[in-house]
């Protein structure tokens, strides 16, 4: 369960940044 979590988190550290990146582009 512990390794899933810190997956679950990696992940939404991930997308986050695909997000921020985006945005970027959009500006």
């Amino acid at each position: 369960m512990r390794l899933t979590m810190e997956c679950f988190c990696w992940f939404l550290d991930f997308a986050a940044w695909n997000i921020d990146k985006r945005d970027d582009r959009l500006r």
